[in-house]
């Protein structure tokens, strides 16, 4: 469970402000997304969690189950793309 405890009263009158001004709130959500995805990205590069804690590595099951979806995919591309298309009706 995540708990956040904001005690700043700017903040927690924010959102009520822009409420009653009837702001848009595209561009906040937008920037507040972008973020999310950049902090999410870089939760996996460094594989640790938002905590902190370092994830624990992958074990062989998960590669090999990652490896044999990675190659039906791209099996599967090559076989229905125009170029493997092409090679066919020549062929």
């Amino acid at each position: 469970m995540i708990t956040i405890q904001v005690n700043h009263r700017q903040v927690l009158t924010c959102p009520g402000e822009l409420a009653r001004k009837r702001s848009n709130f595209k561009p906040v959500m937008k920037e507040i997304g972008e973020d999310l995805v950049c902090s999410t990205k870089a939760r996996f590069a460094s594989a640790t969690g938002p905590d902190g804690v370092k994830w624990k590595a992958n074990s062989q099951v998960t590669i090999d189950r990652f490896w044999a979806c990675t190659l039906r995919i791209t099996a599967k591309t090559a076989a229905t793309s125009p170029i493997g298309t092409s090679r066919k009706t020549v062929a």
